[in-house]
């Protein structure tokens, strides 16, 4: 395991989006499918917005990505506030 300090949000979720388009496509090499759990809050939010754009949305067989939500909040789904609303708003190009 490495530890991956950056500066500030943006910083690491370049960082993390590099290396998960990295490991997806990897991961794809060897099986047919990539699972990929998307997590609840604020955090994670511009990583997902910079791998529903270019260059990441097109370096992605998402047709073979399975998406699950891990969100722990106990909100209706309609709430903009829950991972599946806002992905939906936010993510959803392809």
């Amino acid at each position: 395991m490495e530890l991956h300090i950056a500066n500030n949000t943006q910083q690491l979720s370049e960082n993390l989006a590099a290396f998960l388009t990295q490991y997806i496509q990897e991961t794809l090499l060897k099986q047919e499918r990539f699972t990929f759990v998307l997590s609840g809050g604020n955090t994670p939010k511009s990583l997902y917005a910079l791998l529903a754009k270019e260059p990441y949305v097109n370096m992605i067989e998402w047709n073979r990505v399975h998406f699950f939500w891990g969100d722990e909040r106990a909100v209706p789904l309609k709430m903009p506030v829950t991972t599946p609303a806002w992905h939906t708003t936010c993510c959803s190009t392809k």
